[in-house]
């Protein structure tokens, strides 16, 4: 009921739409805040450090393009699309890999789809990691073809690394990506349309440049940031509280 809550939190423009239209709830009494990330943690100065040495770790030169998707639950976002259009993005630049990090209950049904595909040698599955800084720092692109995410922290994470992301548009943090700049965003989730987005991010100057955007979008959005504005509905409703009871 309306008297249950005084506001909705939100994390993007797209939940504030579907708490809107979904549950009646009046635009007024939604305050969006978006999620904000460890700057120093995940940092581009990570690169020449964790990163170089997993990439060392795997076997994967220096002049490999990486492309990174981290995330559990693998169907949910996306990975058998990426897998499905990996297999042009590996013929069109031979120097394409995907890693793979994260948990699902079925990875080898995915390890099973890369294989099938003809791309054992492009496609590296990580399992569970404790050191996603050190993941993003090895990438030069983050791909994260999501079904739906309210806001892939994980969107944040690459950017804050200096990792040019691209995200479909079922991912509230798609919001925050200056299209061609900072990243891309899915005009669909087809296996042609993300071969294109990886493809055209296959360019030493283009992700140089996309690099420092990245961080530059990042750094906007630090979570000290995301805590202040956390704390100021918290303030708005207390003082609306206090001025009911007075």
């Amino acid at each position: 009921t309306d008297s249950a809550f005084r506001r909705v939190v939100v994390n993007s423009k797209m939940v504030l739409e579907d708490v809107a239209r979904r549950h009646g709830v009046e635009r007024d009494r939604i305050r969006l805040v978006y999620n904000g990330v460890d700057l120093d943690r995940f940092h581009p100065g990570r690169r020449e450090s964790a990163g170089a040495a997993l990439r060392k770790a795997l076997a994967v030169s220096p002049r490999d393009i990486v492309c990174l998707f981290l995330g559990s639950g693998y169907g949910r976002k996306g990975l058998d699309l990426l897998i499905g259009a990996f297999r042009e993005i590996a013929s069109k630049e031979p120097r394409a890999r995907l890693l793979v990090a994260g948990r699902d209950g079925d990875s080898a049904h995915h390890e099973r789809a890369a294989a099938d595909a003809g791309l054992s040698d492009k496609v590296r599955f990580l399992g569970p990691r404790s050191d996603a800084e050190a993941c993003f720092a090895a990438a030069d692109l983050y791909v994260l073809p999501t079904r739906y995410d309210p806001f892939a922290n994980t969107t944040l994470e690459a950017l804050a690394s200096g990792v040019p992301a691209i995200t479909s548009r079922q991912n509230g943090a798609f919001e925050l990506i200056e299209e061609g700049v900072s990243g891309s965003v899915l005009s669909t989730l087809e296996a042609p349309a993300i071969a294109r987005a990886v493809l055209a991010w296959c360019d030493a100057e283009r992700l140089r440049v996309g690099s420092a955007q990245a961080r530059a979008l990042a750094e906007q959005h630090p979570a000290a940031r995301t805590s202040a504005e956390s704390a100021a509905v918290l303030d708005e409703v207390a003082a609306e509280k206090t001025g009911a009871r007075a």
